[in-house]
């Protein structure tokens, strides 16, 4: 069958329900714009509008086709349909332009927001690649590289070392299980005590372990007079007395900063007679005339202050000192025949009964006793309290008989030199 030809009066029936239906949607499109609907509402409208706007087009053309083969070209047919097709024109395009304006509206009112959106994600994101990360390399590598001050061992270095242990460890928040964990690398390699720390569960009682044995004043005090016995006997001359100095200033230093006071100790007078016995006798005679004119108490700070004063005067005074005899001609300096040794016969002798021959200061049994025991050591074999010795009134007594020799007299005149040295400082 051939196709079925519409004629002119149904082809306009047609767009006529086309154009009602049109104006229909455009009202509600008016509506829904006025209400300020969400955008994907105002857009599903908007698509039916151009959709119906489209079908009335085409069956505009197709009408004016129909008329045009009729030969009607200038009939009121043509005019009506040209007016109704730019009547639909204009409604459409009102309704796109309502609709572009308020797209364009309500996309710059969501920017802020989807913006806020995709940064709160984005951080999320980089967060949990981070943890991410930091647990892969605690598994793989183990604790994170942190500076942790080691220690070797040395119960003078214990409390300092300690202290900036704990210092670290507070700083970057470590847990108990890290600290043990730091504490046992920090320890000496294959050492007793490490040994013993590496099987304590918490970080108390390995630092009780520790505390225990390096944190004890008693044996701290006990490590400074073996050093203080090991010492060489001091030299008399200005290098000898400052370096002298300078290591009692760092004992002292040490002990104080572990919290045990060297002059407030049971052992103080023990420790200032263990620090004369290394000066030669004619400086312990000295000081102890320097002491007695002054009215100062004989202790470390005051046995500072000599050695710093003494090293001051004797370093203007020549080492290799000549001298000149009544025909002119200079003269090799004597030795001084006041030294006498350290040791005596009596002194030989050990008052705690040891059989090996040795100063009561360097006596093992003398230095194990209590405060008390040593005391009556002292006062039962009339031992001088800063030396130990029992010979120091017996040595003054015979100097002052001899005739004074040269050297002699060059101490005068450094005696002589100290008292005006004196009295300009008073």
């Amino acid at each position: 069958m051939p196709p079925k030809v519409e004629n002119i009066a149904t082809l306009v029936a047609k767009r006529d329900i086309a154009i009602i239906s049109l104006d229909e949607l455009c009202e509600e499109f008016n509506l829904l714009y006025q209400a300020e609907p969400e955008l994907i509402t105002l857009k599903n409208v908007f698509k039916e509008i151009a959709i119906n706007y489209r079908s009335v087009k085409k069956q505009q053309s197709t009408i004016a086709e129909k008329i045009i083969e009729s030969g009607e070209t200038e009939s009121d047919k043509m005019n009506a349909n040209k007016q109704i097709g730019d009547k639909v024109k204009s409604d459409y395009f009102e309704c796109t332009e309502r609709f572009f304006v308020y797209q364009k509206k309500s996309n710059t009112e969501k920017k802020p927001s989807n913006d806020h959106g995709k940064l709160k994600a984005m951080t999320s994101a980089v967060t949990k690649m981070a943890d991410v990360i930091s647990t892969q390399n605690n598994t793989h590598h183990g604790l994170e590289k942190l500076t942790v001050p080691s220690w070797e061992g040395n119960r003078k270095n214990y409390a300092t070392w300690k202290s900036e242990f704990n210092y670290w460890m507070e700083k970057y928040k470590q847990d108990k299980d890290e600290q043990l964990q730091r504490l046992r690398k920090a320890l000496p390699k294959h050492s007793f005590w490490a040994d013993q720390v590496r099987p304590c569960r918490t970080i108390e009682q390995a630092w009780k372990i520790l505390d225990t044995e390096f944190g004890d004043q008693r044996k701290l005090m006990d490590d400074l007079l073996k050093e203080i016995t090991n010492l060489k006997p001091v030299k008399r001359d200005s290098t000898s007395l400052s370096r002298y100095a300078a290591m009692i200033l760092g004992f002292v230093n040490n002990m104080e900063q572990n919290g045990c006071e060297v002059t407030n100790a049971n052992e103080a007078p023990f420790v200032m007679s263990q620090l004369l016995s290394k000066l030669a006798p004619k400086d312990n005679i000295e000081i102890g005339k320097e002491m007695n004119r002054i009215g100062k108490e004989e202790n470390v700070p005051n046995l500072l202050e000599w050695l710093s004063r003494e090293a001051s005067l004797r370093s203007h005074v020549r080492k290799d000192a000549d001298y000149q005899d009544t025909s002119g001609h200079r003269i090799p300096r004597k030795s001084d025949n006041r030294a006498v040794s350290n040791e005596t016969p009596n002194d030989e002798v050990c008052p705690p009964g040891c059989e090996a021959k040795h100063q009561l200061a360097a006596c093992p049994k003398f230095q194990r006793s209590t405060v008390n025991q040593r005391w009556e050591i002292i006062k039962l074999n009339n031992r001088c309290r800063k030396c130990l010795r029992n010979t120091i009134q017996t040595f003054v007594k015979n100097q002052t008989d001899q005739p004074a020799t040269n050297a002699q007299e060059g101490i005068i005149a450094l005696s002589t030199m100290r008292n005006l040295f004196q009295l300009i400082l008073v």
